[in-house]
């Protein structure tokens, strides 16, 4: 047989079939990164490290509502999936050994109280260590997140559940939860980095912020979401450039988009992938494509779905609650709907008059809006998110990126405007004009998805060579960063006297 002659350079390129694997593209500029790390083992090595130290550092529930979390996890860790309901709120029967820890390191049981920030040595913190659980001895303490769902918790209930099998003292449950938490949430978005196939430097700096550390280092909830965030945005990315779904990512997909969606602001991070559902139709020429695509994408997003609304129905039926005042849900909704034009000026005046306010509280101000960090920590991670959109990208259809780009946008906007309804409607009373509630943690489960945005718009600014440089200039900063956290957390809590 002959072999046909090469097709000369300048003919038409031939359609890109989705059913055949594509050639693997270093991603996020790693064939320039030389002999540093790259982000995946960079945020092992950083965060794995700075996690130890912020559990130990940290006092007791001084990440926002820890204590509530802290009984949550020792509840599921003792098998309990809902709470119980005492005088129309909602709890459980805790070791009274527990709330009297909590009263002494943390000063209140209520939720809506902040105390004082007083002073915290570690050597005073540690004391605790002699306390006994003494689990027989219980009462009933209330806190909302009696109907979280479970997996929510599962690392911390783990690890709150070794902790009970070998009998140790509330504060080592404490730190048990904490790490178990950080191990979990670190591996997960150390997965997600490896397998995000834009945007890993700026995702790796979204993921260093202290804000961001902070929470992974504390048995709350949204570690485990802000993980999610990352791991679900890099599922669905990935895949979808591959051209086809293994099960074992549909699965992993659904239980990442289950956790976001049971905080539904968050559920439109499952239409991250229309755009290339939509760009496989066109290349293929046909539906089939298209169906290997979106067919993986509508079953990840019906279980995810389906699952949190499940939960939230059932949770809700069985822990009737008026902690969340239904008068005030009911008048501010009607508040919505009645003058809807006035309540979006509402929201743009809100962004625009406090919108530094919530970049600096992304970015970490720790404990209950007690503790700013030094101000070159600000900067620096404020350079490092600069620096990251400026490294080597993906070589990726040029025709492409602006409308992937442009659908990420509306993604982004779209949950910070839900993220401010909720809060206009659970913690805003009615007649105030300005948001209440509106917290910088909140906004970094979008991170992932923040920062392939970044990478994607990046590409008008993007460098030839000299990427290693800038890369280890990046890792430089994002190291400046942690150590400044620690150097923070340890002034601002007083922990060394």
């Amino acid at each position: 047989m002959t072999r046909e002659p090469p097709a000369p350079a300048n003919s038409a390129r031939a359609p890109v079939s989705l059913t055949a694997p594509r050639r693997a593209v270093p991603p996020a500029g790693t064939a320039a990164i030389g002999r540093w790390p790259p982000p995946h083992i960079a945020y092992l090595l950083i965060a794995g490290v700075n996690a130890v130290v912020l559990i130990v550092l940290i006092p007791p529930f001084q990440v926002h509502d820890e204590f509530q979390h802290y009984f949550r996890a020792y509840q599921l860790s003792e098998g309990h999936l809902l709470g119980i309901v005492r005088n129309g709120v909602p709890g459980g029967a805790i070791p009274s050994s527990m709330v009297s820890f909590v009263r002494r390191t943390w000063g209140t049981l209520h939720l809506w109280k902040t105390p004082p920030l007083g002073l915290h040595p570690l050597l005073g913190t540690w004391s605790a260590f002699k306390q006994p659980l003494a689990p027989e001895k219980r009462q009933f303490a209330e806190f909302m997140f009696a109907g979280y769902s479970p997996l929510f918790y599962i690392p911390q209930a783990i690890g709150v559940g070794i902790g009970r099998m070998l009998g140790v003292s509330p504060l080592a449950l404490l730190y048990l939860g904490r790490l178990a938490n950080a191990a979990a949430s670190i591996a997960a978005i150390a997965w997600a980095l490896r397998r995000l196939p834009v945007g890993r430097a700026s995702a790796l700096a979204i993921a260093l912020l202290p804000g961001a550390q902070v929470e992974f280092a504390s048995v709350a909830a949204d570690g485990g979401i802000i993980a999610s965030g990352f791991v679900l945005v890099a599922l669905i990315l990935q895949n979808e450039r591959r051209g086809s779904w293994p099960w074992s990512d549909v699965a992993a997909a659904a239980v990442a988009g289950a956790v976001l969606s049971c905080k539904l602001v968050y559920a439109p991070l499952l239409a991250v992938g229309v755009p290339g559902v939509l760009r496989a139709a066109r290349s293929d020429g046909s539906l089939r494509a298209m169906r290997r695509l979106a067919v993986p994408q509508v079953i990840t997003s019906a279980l995810a779905l389906g699952s949190a609304l499940l939960w939230l129905h059932w949770s809700a039926a069985n822990l009737a609650s008026r902690m969340l005042a239904p008068e005030r849900i009911v008048a501010q909704k009607a508040a919505i709907l009645g003058h809807p034009l006035r309540f979006a000026c509402f929201l743009v005046t809100d962004l625009w008059r406090h919108g530094l306010q919530y970049y600096f509280d992304t970015l970490g101000v720790l404990g209950a809006w007690s503790v700013v960090l030094p101000a070159y920590v600000y900067l620096c991670a404020t350079l490092a998110l600069g620096l990251s959109a400026t490294i080597a990208r993906d070589e990726e259809d040029a025709r492409t990126f602006l409308g992937d780009a442009c659908w990420n946008v509306v993604l982004l906007g779209g949950m910070v405007v839900l993220i401010q309804i909720a809060m206009f409607v659970i913690s805003t009373p009615p007649g105030v004009n300005r948001l209440i509630g509106v917290q910088g943690r909140y906004f970094l489960p979008m991170g992932a998805l923040g920062a392939t945005t970044i990478a994607l718009l990046g590409r008008r600014f993007r460098r030839r060579g000299g990427d290693g440089s800038l890369y280890g200039a990046l890792l430089a900063l994002l190291l400046i960063v942690s150590l400044g956290l620690d150097v923070g957390a340890a002034c601002g809590f007083h922990v060394f006297g």
